[in-house]
């Protein structure tokens, strides 16, 4: 691409510049819209090296619409690089350019359909009391095989199988577990559990029945994300097609990471890439959820009070404010720790200490 771009300058600069045989003072946007071009498309070069912009359509859109006006401008400049187009050609060309719109008017058609629109969600139960948990209720994860919730529990270290209704199914001790703050399901009996502090991703499998689990035996991924002992990894969930994490850092910065683990018996590190747009304006990420359905990202906030859905792309798609008066809440919904969506399209939200809400989509 870059390539192409310096290709591009270097055979059109020259006929944009004033020839020796102008005898007279004349005014000239060329040099002005290659030099413009030019710049604008190398400031979008230099930031693919560290963000995947170009993902985002409008930028993509942009950055071709630039390089095309700057590759046509050799045949604007001199009569040399002009092609006549016979009708034929012309009509082909038109039909081409009307298939592409009417494409990518579908794909936006598409994704304006698929959205969850949380602003529609309302209260339908809650505040509920988790039996069985006093305090520290820290994360949230739908096990769609189970048909159940999962919370997992900060001191004591601890994970509890509850209800829809909150009603206790078991518990799994976190053996050696520190500062458990996340937790999300990954498939069978298979679960990965943040340590906010550590920074990182413990892999393990929760039996049925009540047990323990232990840290030393579990498989765990360090995550290169910077966080210390008051800004840690917070937020976690799991693209089951892509086989990647969500990592949430969760104030002070706050920011959303796609976590790629290395190869399988690999001492490799997982990679970590910032999604820019994700969060952005948030005050805090206290949880996060993935749909691979709909490819949507649940982001949970509790100082902004509210649940965002964004896009693949980290756009914000809708919004579901927890503050109180809003979505049939009485009160604000305080120190929402984490969310979960299952198959119906329900909403839950675990809160400290222990309480539960659930949302559906009005009218359901």
């Amino acid at each position: 691409w870059l390539g192409t771009l310096t290709f591009v300058i270097i055979r059109s600069w020259k006929y944009s510049q004033r020839t020796s045989s102008d005898l007279s003072a004349k005014t000239s946007n060329r040099a002005a819209f290659v030099l413009g071009s030019t710049l604008g498309l190398g400031a979008l070069g230099l930031h693919s090296f560290v963000d995947f912009n170009l993902h985002i359509p409008s930028n993509a859109m942009l950055a071709t619409t630039l390089a095309a006006l700057l590759t046509a401008f050799i045949r604007f400049a001199t009569e040399r690089y002009w092609v006549p187009l016979k009708v034929p050609q012309r009509l082909v060309l038109t039909l081409l350019v009307g298939a592409l719109s009417l494409l990518l008017l579908g794909q936006a058609l598409g994704q304006a359909e698929e959205s969850f629109a949380l602003d529609q969600y309302t209260l339908a139960k809650g505040p509920i009391v988790i039996e069985g948990v006093k305090a520290n209720a820290s994360g949230l994860a739908y096990h769609a095989g189970r048909d159940s919730l999962f919370v997992v529990l900060d001191q004591p270290q601890r994970v509890v199988e509850i209800g829809f209704d909150g009603s206790l199914k078991r518990k799994i001790d976190l053996n050696k577990f520190n500062d458990t703050e996340g937790i999300v399901w990954l498939g069978d009996d298979h679960f990965a559990i943040v340590e906010e502090a550590k920074c990182n991703i413990v892999i393990a499998e929760l039996e049925p029945g009540d047990g323990g689990v232990s840290w030393k035996k579990a498989e765990k991924l360090k995550l290169d994300i910077k966080v210390n002992s008051l800004n840690g990894i917070e937020g976690l969930a799991y693209d089951p097609v892509a086989k990647r994490f969500f990592a949430a850092r969760e104030k002070a910065s706050a920011a959303i990471f796609k976590v790629l683990p290395p190869p399988p018996n690999s001492e490799d590190k997982p990679t970590s890439i910032l999604m820019t747009l994700a969060g952005r304006g948030l005050k805090d990420i206290s949880g996060l959820h993935y749909d691979g359905s709909s490819g949507r990202l649940l982001i949970l906030s509790h100082e902004s009070a509210c649940v965002v859905e964004a896009n693949k792309y980290g756009i914000e798609k809708s919004r579901l404010s927890l503050k109180g008066g809003r979505s049939g809440l009485k009160q604000t919904v305080l120190k929402a720790e984490g969310v979960a969506l299952d198959k119906r399209g329900t909403l839950y939200i675990v809160g400290e200490p222990n309480q539960l809400f659930v949302f559906e989509p009005k009218g359901k």
